[in-house]
């Protein structure tokens, strides 16, 4: 029922109903609202302005102030009512919620959530105010999906480099690759499903640690008659499939340096696991948390920490753990039993507010959770509840609330919490003081932060997509840079794709750009040392470079026909006694490169019987390529079939400046096609020594062609056949676009 219909019931023996409606409508219309939209706070300050005025008019002002007042304390239940229903449906939209995270029971979030929400039923129940919990309870939801996105992304890294080993590793066969190959099985599943499995991870990362290192060990195992045991691919396996001892010292320096780093890449993420999953007991142990930074040092400065180590901090942490939850039991039943005191003495506002909080850390710790934080600013409330007076109880714990709130926002942004810190706690004591403090130059250090944390952020973002559109330049490349420089711009696009950072997930984005740069770095290097090596090496260097197309377009056929002529379309005309010798030809210079060492080298090139395919390419002494005898079809050449892709590019200095680049047949995006460009022009160069008139490649079906041009652009070409392509190239050429000729 609509809210006005409730006041002119109330009203009806005062005023008639349509009177009553008429007043109201009009009222309703200078507010610019209408009865059916009309709110609780509206109607309260209609009845206290309009109503009240027209029933002065039949009744006595003492008497239509009673009247008004009465349904005003009706609506204000009414409102509370509503309120309560609303609450309710939040509540049960943030249940619904929270299901999808109930499988990560164990996360700190999760475990206060439940306790929010449970405390906010039950605020809501007894008719009272929940809107601060329902506030807390949407904003962990967030935190929480912000988690998971965070959570999925380190996953799909994980995974892929677990899948690169397992590609290294598949060979060894035995038990322990069955498992790994199943684990890694279940966690791509779970990762399509959005799923974390972290302690499936964790197991196959141990187990390709365990598997790599039997590898490398691998070299100086003995076989022993009394062992019962096989050599499976050289790697000693016994009946427990289990890894022999042996000393590092005997390895190769080489060797012993990939051990070493396997174990402290291990060592490495152990200790990032500990720091995130103990974060919260490490900022209440001081000691604790110098001991966790003095191995990660250690750590970062390439020292190998040792099992034991890790094992034994490992242990430190549990039991440290467990001491704090029997102490934070021990504070709630005593803060438990001031609150009921307190509640006694009057203090009821402000006790409920206390209290609410007590339920919320009470729920934490039966849902095996720490809440020392929380538990810190209940400890004030209740100092400031039993010290201070009514008139500054209030402003002081809500400054209180403040300070706390202002710490945990902070805890977020990159060195806000080191210029926070001192700060805060001496608001803290200046408020357990009894005295108010100003927090409003916290606040200002903190937005300075943000800014710069937004910014950092807008650089590394440019980091990124600087380091994808070199990748693309480079992806072309074999060798296990190139691989490795291909994952890692994956998980930068993924990052990059990311919103607001946690503190842990700023950390994994700026180490998997340094990584990204270093790679990229050498990536380059090896590309200007194969430029190097076939401007040396020549036609052997060229004959490798049919290797570099590994895109979908150049997997599909691994044979390149026609490589280098000067002719067009039309066969090659030999002689029978050419074709009688073809078999002798073949067996001494199967795929023609004598002629093209014969241009490249200094060396007199092996002299064969007759002329070979490639010795067509080489007429030419001059840098200057002759187009005479390419035969492009005349001026006024009828247009190309419709339906049929056929594509020219222009390519200057590495860079496609004309062209269609849009997606279409084997090229999903933009980048694609582009790469297949670049790397048919990069070609066209690489070969511009030896002269060619052009470069034509077959390649599943499809004709390349490339073509000079004035002013040292390349001319790039692809359509179904080589007439087709030089039906383009001619179009091209009647544009005004001149190809170079002699």
């Amino acid at each position: 029922m609509m809210v006005h219909r409730s006041t002119m019931k109330m009203l009806s023996d005062l005023i008639s109903p349509k009177a009553l409606e008429r007043i109201l409508s009009d009222a309703a219309r200078e507010r610019h609202v209408t009865l059916s939209t009309l709110d609780v706070p509206t109607l309260q300050d209609i009845l206290k302005r309009d109503i009240y005025k027209r029933l002065q008019l039949s009744i006595p002002a003492a008497l239509a102030k009673r009247r008004v007042q009465e349904v005003l304390e009706s609506l204000e239940q009414e409102a509370v009512r509503q309120t309560a229903e609303s609450h309710t449906t939040q509540i049960i939209t943030l249940e619904d919620q929270a299901k999808q995270f109930a499988l990560y029971f164990d996360w700190p979030e999760t475990q206060r959530l439940r306790a929010v929400l449970s405390v906010a039923r039950q605020t809501t129940a007894e008719g009272r105010d929940a809107e601060t919990l329902l506030l807390e309870g949407a904003e962990l939801i967030e935190t929480l999906e912000r988690k998971l996105r965070e959570g999925l992304v380190t996953q799909g890294q994980d995974l892929s480099e677990l899948k690169a080993s397992l590609g290294r590793l598949a060979g060894v066969g035995g038990p322990k690759i069955k498992r790994l190959e199943a684990l890694v099985k279940q966690i791509s599943e779970a990762q399509e499903s959005r799923t974390l499995l972290p302690a499936e991870v964790e197991r196959a990362l141990a187990l390709t640690l365990t598997l790599r290192k039997q590898v490398e060990s691998s070299v100086v195992q003995q076989l022993k008659p009394e062992q019962k045991a096989e050599m499976v691919d050289g790697m000693l396996v016994t009946g427990h499939d289990e890894v022999q001892p042996f000393d590092i010292s005997l390895l190769s320096p080489e060797a012993q340096a990939r051990v070493q780093t396997l174990e402290r890449e291990h060592e490495a993420r152990q200790l990032t696991e500990l720091a995130r999953e103990h974060a919260a007991l490490l900022r209440h142990d001081p000691d604790l948390d110098a001991e966790l930074t003095g191995l990660r040092d250690r750590s970062n400065a390439a020292q190998v920490l040792g099992e034991p180590a890790i094992t034994a901090l490992r242990e430190r942490l549990a039991q440290a753990r467990a001491d704090r939850m029997t102490q934070q039991q021990t504070q709630l039943t005593e803060l438990s039993a001031r609150l009921e005191h307190l509640g006694v003495q009057g203090h009821d506002e402000s006790v409920q507010l206390a209290r609410q909080l007590l339920s919320v850390v009470q729920g934490t710790q039966q849902a095996g959770g720490l809440a020392l934080d929380e538990l810190a600013q209940l400890g004030d409330l209740v100092t400031t509840l039993e010290s201070s007076d009514a008139r500054s109880r209030e402003q002081l714990m809500a400054l209180q609330r403040e300070t706390f709130e202002l710490e945990r926002r902070a805890r977020e942004v990159p060195g806000a919490l080191t210029d926070l810190q001192p700060l805060i706690e001496q608001a803290r004591a200046t408020l357990a003081a009894g005295q108010n403090a100003d927090l409003e130059p916290l606040w200002s250090i903190l937005e300075r932060r943000m800014g710069e944390a937004a910014q950092q952020r807008e650089q590394m973002d440019a980091r990124a997509a600087r380091v994808m559109q070199d990748y693309d330049r480079y992806r072309h490349l074999a060798g296990e840079t190139i691989q490795k420089l291909g994952r890692l711009a994956d998980v930068l696009r993924e990052q990059q794709r990311l919103g607001t950072l946690s503190s842990d997930a700023r950390t994994r984005y700026l180490q998997t750009l340094e990584s990204a740069e270093a790679l990229l770095t050498e990536a380059q290097a090896e590309f200007q040392a194969a430029r190097e090596v076939t401007a040396t090496f020549g036609a052997d260097a060229l004959s490798d470079l049919l290797g570099v197309f590994d895109s979908d377009a150049f997997e599909q056929n691994d044979v390149a026909t026609d490589l280098l002529s000067t002719e067009s379309s039309a066969p090659i005309h030999t002689d029978p006694a050419q074709h009688e010798n073809a078999p002798a030809r073949a067996s001494q210079d199967p795929f023609g490169l004598a002629a093209l060492l014969a241009a490249t080298s200094t060396q007199p090139a092996p002299a064969l019987e007759e002329a070979t395919l490639f010795e067509s390419a080489l007429p030419f002494p001059s840098g200057t390529p002759d187009l005479a005898n390419l035969t492009l079809p005349p001026a006024g050449t009828p247009d190309l079939p419709h339906g049929v892709l056929v594509r020219t590019w222009r390519v200057t200095k590495g860079q496609v400046v004309e062209g269609d680049l849009s997606p279409a047949g084997d090229w999903s995006t933009e980048t694609d096609c582009e790469a297949d460009v670049l790397r048919l022009a990069w070609l066209a160069d690489q070969a511009a020594e030896l002269h060619p008139s052009r470069l034509t490649l077959d390649v599943g079906g499809r004709c390349w062609l490339t073509l000079p041009q004035l002013g040292g652009s390349t001319l790039v070409v692809y359509a179904p056949d080589l007439v087709m392509a030089e039906r383009a190239a001619a179009q091209w050429a009647e544009r005004g676009t001149g190809l170079i000729q002699n």
